[in-house]
């Protein structure tokens, strides 16, 4: 069923803000993760998710049929860039899989803090 109202598609995009706190949370990576309050449209708390303590990315998260990923991409870098931070982009439509979305250069040295982890 596709979202055909504002408040539809609004309540698509908070499910999927949820899911995504909720995974931080299941995997201990962030325990009091959540949505951020009013989608990060304030200024001062952009992104759509919420951890406590320090985190290098500004997330957005996008539920809708049309993808746009040019779009959100600018959105993202745009609130990301403000605060020095990283952007990172989820999204999904109807039935299926979420999908992150980060820039090349980041996931490199994404990798080589994991291997080097791994080496020790």
């Amino acid at each position: 069923m596709t979202a055909n109202t504002a408040a539809s598609r609004k309540a698509k995009g908070r499910k999927l803000e949820r899911y995504i706190a909720d995974r931080y949370v299941q995997e201990g990576l962030y325990p009091s993760a959540r949505p951020m309050p009013m989608s990060g449209s304030l200024k001062e708390m952009p992104g759509d998710i919420w951890v406590d303590g320090y985190s290098p990315w500004i997330e957005e998260c996008k539920a809708q049929e049309l993808m746009k990923i040019w779009e959100w991409l600018s959105q993202a870098e745009a609130q990301a860039g403000e605060l020095g931070k990283k952007p990172l982009l989820h999204f999904k439509r109807n039935r299926s899989e979420v999908y992150t979305v980060m820039r090349f250069d980041d996931f490199v040295e994404m990798r080589k803090q994991i291997k080097g982890g791994a080496d020790k």
